[in-house]
C-alpha cells in the first residue's frame, strides 16, 4: 500500500531535495511516478489553510495513484482522525471527490462524475 505521511510543508522541500538526487524522469521512491509526487505536493498547498487552522491535521497519510489522465489523492488520516478525502488532480487543478473533500475545501470544484469516492480507493489501495 502507498503512503505518505506528511507534516506541513517541509515534505515538500524534502521531496523536491530527493527528486533532484534520485533523477526526476524516473519512478520515485517506493514506486511514485513524477506525476504522484506533484499531484500531493498540489493537493496538500492548495488545502494549507485549512491544515494551518487544524492541529490535529499537523500529519497525514496520504495514497495516490494515477487515474483518468490525472491523480488520485485520498487524504486518509490527520494524526488519529480517520478522514478518507478524496481528491483529484488535472492539469494543475485540484477537484473534490468526495463529501470529506468538501469539507476541507469548500471552494474547489467537483470532479467529474466519473471519478467516484469508490474508484479512487480502488485504484490507490
Amino acid at each position: 500500500m502507498k503512503q505518505v505521511r506528511i507534516r506541513s510543508r517541509i515534505l515538500g522541500i524534502l521531496l523536491v531535495a530527493v527528486c533532484i538526487m534520485t533523477g526526476c524522469g524516473h519512478p520515485f521512491g517506493d514506486g511514485y511516478s513524477r506525476s504522484e509526487i506533484a499531484a500531493v505536493n498540489l493537493v496538500t498547498d492548495r488545502i494549507w489553510p485549512y491544515i494551518k487552522s487544524n492541529p490535529e491535521a499537523f500529519m497525514m497519510v496520504l495514497e495516490m495513484h494515477e487515474i483518468d489522465d490525472g491523480c488520485a489523492v485520498l487524504l486518509l488520516r490527520f494524526t488519529d482522525k480517520k478522514v478518507d478525502a478524496a481528491f483529484w488532480v488535472r492539469d494543475g487543478e485540484v477537484f473534490t471527490v468526495n463529501e470529506a473533500a468538501r469539507v476541507i475545501a469548500p471552494t474547489f470544484d467537483a470532479a467529474p462524475s466519473a471519478i467516484t469516492f469508490e474508484r479512487v480507493k480502488a485504484v490507490v489501495h
